[in-house]
């Protein structure tokens, strides 16, 4: 169906401003040819916690947070991630990754949820997807709760991870995801152009359509 790309402002770092436009062409390969529409949303804030990327689909919500090291990365619950060599990976805005991650996560639960922007039973299972630049070896030390919800990856498996997380709870029509759309104040401003569907809107059906084709149907039927 499309993959819409919405931005509100660039990345402050280079490594970050390459790592956007490798996953919005990977988004794109995949999202801009298919049945399903993919939203991801670039440099966004909710509640003060400054998201590197969210990104929405039927089956799934999921806060995206970039990395740029590479190597053997070791992933846990508690204290710091490192690489084999013994070299911290950074959290962000917090001491840890994993604790970076959880605050991504749970910021989109508690924002979507006050901001009545999807029902509460569609925000029960967001995911937090960590996503590194270059390429690693995962050591994955992450409890199986945390694992249920954690995911890491580099970009070379980065479209099949999305692909790959799920949610039954989320199912979202296309109707719900016009109003995120609209809710989460997505307009025509922030779209990057560059990688989205522009015709996506034009090409929507509009009530008279649907009315006519419901109205053939039942010709036909009779």
């Amino acid at each position: 169906m499309a993959l819409l790309v919405y931005k509100f402002s660039n990345y402050e770092n280079t490594a970050e401003r390459e790592q956007y436009r490798s996953l919005c062409k990977k988004l794109k390969s995949f999202y801009g040819k298919s049945d399903e529409l993919c939203i991801f949303i670039a440099n966004f804030n909710i509640y003060d916690c400054e998201l590197d990327g969210i990104i929405i689909k039927q089956d799934a919500i999921i806060a995206v947070e970039f990395k740029n090291y590479k190597g053997e990365v070791i992933a846990v619950d508690n204290g710091e991630w490192k690489l084999s060599g013994g070299t911290i990976i950074k959290g962000g805005s917090r001491k840890t990754v994993y604790q970076q991650a959880n605050l991504n996560h749970v910021a989109i639960k508690r924002g979507f949820k006050d901001g009545n922007i999807v029902e509460p039973k569609q925000v029960k299972n967001v995911s937090a997807l960590v996503v590194f630049h270059q390429p690693i070896t995962l050591v994955n030390n992450l409890s199986p709760k945390t694992q249920s919800w954690l995911h890491v990856c580099d970009e070379s498996d980065f479209l099949a991870k999305v692909q790959d997380i799920t949610s039954k709870s989320t199912d979202l029509s296309l109707e719900q995801m016009l109003t995120i759309i609209e809710r989460l104040n997505l307009t025509q401003d922030y779209l990057d152009k560059t990688y989205s569907n522009k015709d996506f809107f034009e090409n929507l059906p509009t009530e008279e359509t649907v009315e006519d084709n419901d109205e053939t149907q039942i010709e036909q039927t009779i």
